[in-house]
């Protein structure tokens, strides 16, 4: 899977001040996300696309050098002795940094902005391990944990990307193991990571095995460790450990986000500049730029200022305008929002009414080559292996197979209601994470609207009522569903089910069945994999608009 960033750019306007030390803001860019998913590793292109953004654009420097607040002696502006300049064909060797001992414990939560709009949090915990023998002993290893949520948007549709990276370091920062965990509306991945030979006194090369999994193939790999290598979390953690003084300049072998290879982190300390924080005020910190390479090659650049503990209290990606602030749980939940995480909304052209359900609704998805008319799904009557188990449908199941005889002899339509009932009863509702099978599901015993149907489809077909799996979008009612001229809609799923010799939607959430407020996109065969089809829909939202036609109540 690949994530491409369509980028808009607007010269020539004003953002709130980011700094005060004689910055004449020369443009504003503000972005828009687009999407492609393809079958590739869905988790190192999700953790790394904040990264390829910040050198996709530019309205000319919006950090151009420029005087610190107070005059200082030239030579704390002079490179320092021993460093080397970047040069255009690459960069300078890496300098292993000295290892500074672990300072504590410690969390941060940040708010991420573009503009005035939030788009994000971040919450990053440092948490010792001490064994319990000997008594008094000090801590040998350190974990990591970084939660990130973060909103795109591309055209009418936005979801969010929620990330989780675990760290397991020695107090040294020394790397021993680290865990990714990356879902992006509903498609999930993990990348994890071993360094082989993490033992004091490891003499020689190391290697860091790897290993990729989620909807695409695994993939397997191994990297040359250097041996002062250092993590995801090595600007903190270089920062926090030692302070860094004015025209400083540090360079740090680690891995970079896309996991696939070993880079160098550069931090160049320019002095003290007077900050606009989240909450209007200024704060007098340290300015960092910081620059990652692969290879030579400039990958991402960023600013950071840091207080005088080196903890990062603002960041700042010039080329999106991106900025982070530092604050406490309570300012970032509450400026971030209630949301369904999982949840993939698309804003529809058009109205519908509050108050009473639609008969019918005409639908037209645009794209750049046609306007189409959506009609209702044409299905072809039922086949054999409508009735059949499959990996997703797995019905022969004790667990799937047991629930399915729990409800007596019925009318077929209302045995598929009562089944649709006992479903929806049976799972607590939970955010939807890549697709499961019904036996794995109820194990669980929670599920997304996804898990719903395709739990209900395996009751369906365990008693012999042929049943399909339908992905489209489906209305959403709450107060902000519908604003003036558009329509909220989420990506989801539901069933068909053939009753009284025709095919019936059912929704699996509410037992509605054909309702009109629902668009279809997709009536996947037994030989697809879900998770594709899945991945292939959403990729779909990104290539179409969609408006509302004729409605009729």
């Amino acid at each position: 899977m690949r994530l491409l960033c369509r980028i808009i750019r607007v010269c020539g306007g004003g953002l709130g001040g980011t700094t005060r030390r004689g910055v004449q803001r020369k443009g504003v860019q503000q972005i828009g996300l687009g999407f492609m998913m393809q079958k590739q590793n869905s988790v190192s292109l999700v953790m790394t696309v904040m990264m390829g953004l910040s050198l996709s654009i530019g309205c000319g420097d919006l950090i151009p050098p420029r005087p610190p607040i107070h005059p200082q002696p030239d030579e704390l502006a002079e490179t320092p002795a021993g460093s080397e300049q970047v040069g255009e064909q690459g960069v300078a060797a890496v300098e292993e940094v000295p290892a500074e001992p672990f300072k504590g414990d410690w969390s941060a939560w940040y708010v991420h902005r573009l503009g005035s709009q939030v788009v994000g949090m971040t919450e990053i915990n440092a948490t010792s391990k001490i064994d319990l023998e000997p008594i008094g002993a000090a801590a040998k290893e350190v974990t990591f944990v970084r939660r990130d949520r973060m909103i795109f948007r591309s055209g009418r549709t936005s979801f969010v990307r929620r990330a989780t990276l675990t760290s397991d370091e020695t107090v040294d920062g020394v790397v021993k193991r680290f865990r990714s965990d990356v879902s992006t509306g509903p498609i999930s991945g993990t990348v994890e990571g071993t360094v082989e030979g993490t033992v004091e006194g490891t003499v020689g090369q190391q290697k860091l095995a790897i290993k990729t999994s989620g909807n695409a193939e695994p993939i397997n790999q191994q990297l040359d460790w250097p041996t002062a290598g250092r993590g995801l979390f090595a600007l903190e953690q270089t920062l926090r450990r030692r302070s860094m003084t004015t025209g400083e300049t540090r360079r740090v072998s680690v891995l970079l986000p896309t996991f696939r290879s070993i880079g160098m982190l550069q931090l160049d300390c320019k002095g003290q500049a007077s900050v606009a924080m989240l909450d209007a005020e200024y704060r007098l910190l340290q300015e960092v730029e910081v620059q990652y390479f692969d290879d030579g090659n400039l990958i991402d650049a960023m600013v950071v200022w840091i207080n005088e503990q080196g903890e990062i209290e603002k960041t700042l990606r010039p080329a999106i305008r991106l900025e982070s602030y530092r604050t406490d749980r309570a300012t970032a939940r509450s400026h971030y929002g209630e949301r369904d995480e999982s949840a993939v909304q698309v804003s529809v052209s058009g109205t519908l009414r509050n108050d009473v359900d639609p008969r019918s609704v005409e639908f037209r998805l645009v794209s750049d080559s046609e306007t189409k008319t959506v009609a209702a799904p044409v299905l072809a009557d039922p086949a054999a292996g409508d009735t059949k188990p499959t990996t997703f449908f797995d019905f022969g199941q004790p667990a799937v197979a047991r629930m399915s005889k729990s409800i007596g002899e019925l009318p077929t339509q209302d045995l598929a209601i009562e089944l649709a009932h006992l479903a929806h009863n049976e799972l607590s509702l939970a955010e939807q994470v890549g697709v499961r099978s019904a036996a794995a599901i109820l194990q669980s015993g929670r599920g997304g609207e996804i898990d719903h149907a395709v739990v209900l489809v395996s009751l369906l077909r365990a008693r012999q009522i042929p049943a399909r799996m339908v992905f489209g979008l489906s209305r959403v009612k709450d107060a902000d569903a519908s604003s003036g001229e558009y329509v909220k809609m989420k990506l989801t799923a539901w069933v068909s089910a053939w009753m009284e010799d025709r095919w019936v939607a059912i929704d699996p959430m509410t037992s509605k069945i054909d309702r009109a407020d629902q668009l279809s996109l997709s009536h996947p065969g037994d030989d697809v994999d879900l998770g594709i089809e899945l991945t292939n829909v959403f990729r779909r939202l990104a290539e179409i608009q969609i408006e509302m036609g004729d409605v009729q109540y």
